[in-house]
């Protein structure tokens, strides 16, 4: 039985995952051409994010405790537990949005709480819960440019079109949300969150209402994003099968842990020709 948000958390593993340890990614190729950043603020060789002793305490309960994270720019950290295990919590206090009340956090040099502001401006959020929704009803390319526009970036229909086409969502233009695949609303959450250009992203819940296949895409998307334009992104994902693809993962439950243990074992049996 999982423990209730009152309960005491348990101990969070972080896991850096080995490139050869990784589960097969999708065969087919990916439309879009992900262009690489014109360049960062923050050096490379730097933890973008760093955290000791990380946790929330609230009359609520205890979303998260005990998190110690060194998150390297340019690359994917998955956050891995099941509904309930504080992950949309910790993707909004490394945005900034949410504060902490135990241990230190730095995001690009820039000490949180006190200057969440400052982190807010470099970091961006793909759909998570209700806090960033779309209207239903209008057109994709409306809904980017009005985003772009927001930042004082172009948003003529030259600017729009290219900036879609960078994603492989220029064909969805004149679709409204409505309009969308599930797969397809998530990655205009994503790029939507990109519009700023930021230094960090925070993903919700990638897998949600996805098949597997899909949710492996979905993160080789964010992949290929990073690694391309530099952008740091942290992501919350249910499924370890899933996660383990990313450059770390983050195990944030017992339950988590369990998961984890038994995929991996299934897989070093398939290796050695044994049965699953």
């Amino acid at each position: 039985m999982l423990p209730c948000m009152r309960q005491e958390p348990m101990e969070v593993y972080v896991t850096m995952v080995n490139q050869n340890q990784r589960c097969e990614r999708p065969d087919e190729p990916l439309a879009q051409q992900i262009k690489p950043a014109q360049g960062q603020s923050i050096q490379a060789q730097q933890p973008l994010v760093v955290a000791r002793g990380l946790g929330r305490r609230s009359i609520r309960g205890v979303p998260y405790q005990n998190i110690d994270l060194d998150i390297m720019p340019g690359t994917v950290t998955a956050l891995v537990g099941e509904n309930g295990s504080g992950k949309t919590a910790l993707l909004l206090t490394l945005a900034g949005s949410m504060e902490s009340n135990q241990g230190t956090l730095e995001v690009g040099g820039y000490p949180l709480p006190r200057k969440r502001r400052k982190v807010r401006k470099i970091s961006g959020m793909g759909f998570v819960g209700d806090l960033n929704p779309v209207y239903p009803s209008i057109k994709v390319r409306t809904t980017v440019a009005a985003e772009l526009e927001l930042y004082s970036r172009k948003a003529n229909q030259a600017a729009v079109h290219a900036y879609l086409e960078r994603y492989g969502m220029d064909a969805l233009a004149d679709k409204t949300p409505l309009q969308l695949t599930t797969e397809e609303m998530d990655k205009l959450g994503i790029i939507l969150g990109l519009a700023n250009e930021p230094v960090l992203l925070i993903v919700d819940d990638i897998e949600s209402q996805l098949t597997q296949h899909q949710g492996r895409k979905m993160l080789r998307f964010l992949l290929d994003i990073a690694h391309m334009q530099k952008t740091t992104i942290v992501v919350a994902v249910s499924e370890y099968e899933i996660a383990r693809n990313a450059d770390q993962v983050v195990l944030m439950t017992e339950e988590a842990r369990r998961q984890a243990a038994k995929v991996e074992e299934i897989i070093a049996a398939r290796r050695q020709g044994g049965v699953a």
